[in-house]
This record gives C-alpha cells, structure tokens and sequence, in this order.
C-alpha cells in the first residue's frame, strides 16, 4: 500500500466481503411505552412497587379519601423514584 493512492480497488472489495461496509448501525429510539415497562425491569424497583402497593392498600383502608387524593403524588412518586435509581 501507498499513503498517496491508498488500498487497491482488489483489497477494498475483499475487506468489505470480510468485515462489511465502513458505516454506522442505525438506532431506532425505543418508544415511550418500552422506556415506561424498562423502568419496573429491575428486581429493586419491581419490589419496591410491591411494597408500596401493600402499604398503600393497608394505609388506604383506614384513610381511604385522603388515600385516594394522594395517588396521583404516590405515582408521580414511584415514577420519579424508578428514574433516579437507573440513572438516566
């Protein structure tokens, strides 16, 4: 090989053959509805979902209108949560 001309045409079609083209794999963005089912993936996570579940159901017994009211902050809460603890 010389640096001025490069690989001969020969070498060129026999390295694609061997390795492939010189390109970048395309990535598809994973949709909004995987990245939600990604975030109870983890055992930590998904146990700790359990556990607030059964907290919820024991606490709401008692207190069922102030139990209700507070879902949407518990939920938002658990999303949050599942966020910090995988680092994204």
């Amino acid at each position: 090989m010389e640096p001025e001309h490069g690989l001969e045409t020969s070498e060129v079609n026999r390295r694609r053959l061997c390795h492939g083209p010189n390109a970048l794999q395309k990535i598809r963005p994973r949709p909004a509805w995987r990245l939600l089912v990604d975030q109870f993936a983890s055992i930590v996570i998904a146990l700790l979902a359990v556990a607030a579940v059964v907290a919820r159901l024991v606490y709401g017994s008692f207190h069922f209108k102030k139990a209700t009211a507070e879902v949407p902050a518990f939920v938002g809460s658990v999303f949050a949560g599942s966020k910090a603890l995988t680092f994204y």
